[in-house]
């Protein structure tokens, strides 16, 4: 079983890099473009481009490379997963091995590949952004980016506060079922060894735990709401006062260059 402390998701880094000073409303803009980039690819040249853009903006970062690798090692399986149900049931080109249902072709193995690659620069762009954000300030990027649905009656103020309470219980909670997966390993309990239904079954004692210890914070935190007094229909100013700056600029122009490149090639 791969430790969950592995996974970046809610986690923050300081380093004072050059992503960390950027507006987060410039690094949400920027993963969907980047996501869009990345699906509208159709060249292998497309992928290299994206690739380089991807490892330069973790060097920007200047958090150890291998920090990112550890956030996509607990993904992994599904990822590869994913890329092997194109191998086998995409169907195109010269064909390889067929069995059945089964088919390893030319079309099913470029498509794998092309999954997998895909799926790993999202992984990692994600990481990027949620290891260089505080969770407060991408709260706040994501409630400016939905401003626009409070025409359709849509509470964008309530949603962005969830969002707050999420994040900053995520790591709690993964941090929680590492020290219990140790308590039983303490205990002789081997989480890597036997089939999937035995492992399933060893994995019981630590998500149902942290599973009712969740529903046990989220009353607990709800209570102090109320005693404080929190009313969610108060329309609240802001601590932090976003801005963009030169450096939100430069990285605006970086994404250009990835649309040069699609010109390009």
């Amino acid at each position: 079983m791969v430790a969950v402390r592995n996974l970046s998701v809610g986690r923050y880094v300081e380093t004072h890099s050059f992503i960390h000073q950027l507006d987060p409303r410039t690094k949400l803009l920027g993963i969907i473009i980047f996501v869009a980039f990345l699906i509208q690819a159709t060249h292998w040249g497309h992928y290299v481009v994206l690739t380089l853009y991807t490892f330069l903006s973790i060097l920007l970062t200047k958090i150890p490379v291998l920090f990112f690798l550890k956030g996509i090692r607990p993904l992994l399986k599904i990822i590869i997963f994913t890329a092997m149900l194109q191998v086998l049931f995409s169907r195109g080109g010269t064909v390889y091995w067929q069995w059945g249902p089964f088919t390893l072709s030319e079309v099913g193995t470029r498509d794998s590949i092309v999954t997998f690659i895909r799926f790993s620069l999202i992984v990692m762009m994600t990481s990027v952004i949620g290891l260089s954000t505080k969770p407060l300030d991408l709260t706040a990027g994501v409630s400016w980016l939905l401003t626009p649905l409070r025409i359709i009656g849509f509470k964008v103020q309530n949603f962005a506060f969830m969002m707050s309470i999420s994040f900053r219980f995520i790591p709690t909670l993964f941090d929680e079922m590492d020290r219990l997966r140790k308590a039983q390993e303490s205990r002789g309990v081997q989480f890597d060894e036997g089939n999937f239904i035995d492992r399933m079954k060893k994995l019981l004692p630590l998500f149902i735990p942290t599973f009712v210890g969740s529903f046990y914070r989220a009353q607990e935190l709800a209570n102090t709401l109320d005693v404080r007094g929190y009313d969610t229909s108060i329309n609240r100013t802001k601590y932090r006062i976003m801005a963009f700056s030169l450096k939100d600029a430069v990285s605006g122009i970086s994404l250009s260059f990835l649309w040069i490149s699609y010109l390009v090639f």
